[in-house]
């Protein structure tokens, strides 16, 4: 893989989170003594990624406190939101400190772990001509997070984020994006809510890249207490990630 940068959207306040931490910004939470934010950045730093722009917002100062501006030889970066910004803005934000070069650029939410092949994603999205890539995996029904709509050739045409999901598709947070695409409004919108369907409605080349690879989110407490027994046994290394075909 030959991609080096990522941007992780850790600005949100977790308020769904907060019965269960509720001193620190939630890609802080503790998992075995150390900062979920740690084990999400020691799995992309094996997948070759050495440099992490961080979209930082809530308590963003235990953020910086903690991580500084190196981590295990990697170089840490941030994009401090003074107001609320959305992902969207807070990924605007970020955006902002990379050069033409540095794209395509794997994005990733800051409160969950999807362990994909990043290669084969980079090979899928190059192959593809795509203007995004997205992670996706297979939900079992009744979970909380909104159904993809995929054509035969797996290409995105409807994305949803609300409804329940009947043994669908679902977005796993992991993103591959190029540089044309970053028209993002200065103002406070969702990536997921706003921007990509908004990408779709124009007829944006928007892709699903399958996946059967380990995934948590630690948004609610039952995932995270989930969270905290698997992710000290690096499960992503006992189940290695490969996509669906």
């Amino acid at each position: 893989m030959h991609i080096q940068t990522a941007v992780v959207l850790a600005g949100g306040q977790g308020q769904r989170l907060r019965p269960a931490v509720a001193d620190r910004p939630k890609p802080l939470a503790d998992i075995a003594g150390r900062p979920f934010l740690t084990h999400l950045l020691d799995f992309w730093i094996e997948q070759g990624i050495r440099r992490f722009v961080l979209a930082v917002g809530y308590r963003w100062e235990m953020i910086v406190g903690q991580l500084g501006d190196d981590y295990r030889g990697a170089r840490i970066d941030y994009a401090i939101e003074s107001t609320p910004l959305g992902t969207g803005g807070g990924l605007l934000r970020a955006l902002q400190q990379l050069e033409r070069d540095d794209y395509p650029v794997f994005v990733m939410n800051g409160d969950t772990l999807f362990a994909v092949d990043a290669s084969a994603m980079l090979a899928a999205h190059r192959k593809r001509q795509a203007d995004l890539t997205l992670a996706c995996r297979r939900q079992p029904a009744g979970a909380r997070f909104g159904a993809l709509v995929l054509d035969a050739t797996d290409r995105i045409f409807q994305f949803n984020t609300g409804s329940a999901v009947e043994d669908g598709w679902i977005n796993g947070g992991v993103y591959l994006l190029e540089h044309p695409l970053v028209d993002i409004p200065q103002q406070p919108v969702s990536l997921e809510q706003e921007l990509i369907p908004g990408w779709l409605a124009m007829g944006r080349a928007v892709w699903a890249f399958r996946s059967e690879a380990f995934f948590i989110d630690i948004g609610v407490p039952d995932d995270y207490q989930q969270a905290r027994r698997l992710l000290p046994q690096r499960p992503w290394a006992t189940r290695p990630a490969r996509p669906c075909l």
